[in-house]
């Protein structure tokens, strides 16, 4: 079941129709198959747990790092949008 709250406001109870419960085995098995081509980049690290993602950038200079890690989001952004 699902409910949404906006400011001080509830909406009713919903059904939840689809998914994988969570804890279940199925779940990081289907995670895992989902993000199999997630977009990666030689500039920084993927590094993913159970269903968490990190992705991490190093470099001497703050700002390119940072750019790093913008390319590499602009990439991610890209494929999550495509319903890869």
């Amino acid at each position: 079941m699902f409910q949404v709250k906006y400011q001080e406001e509830y909406t009713t109870l919903y059904t939840i129709h689809s998914g994988v419960p969570q804890g279940s085995i199925l779940g990081p098995i289907l995670y895992s198959i989902f993000t199999a081509d997630l977009p990666v980049s030689e500039q920084t690290l993927t590094a993913t747990y159970a269903v968490d993602t990190a992705i991490l950038a190093s470099h001497i200079d703050p700002i390119a790092a940072t750019q790093r890690l913008q390319l590499h989001l602009d990439q991610l952004e890209k494929w999550l949008k495509s319903g890869a």
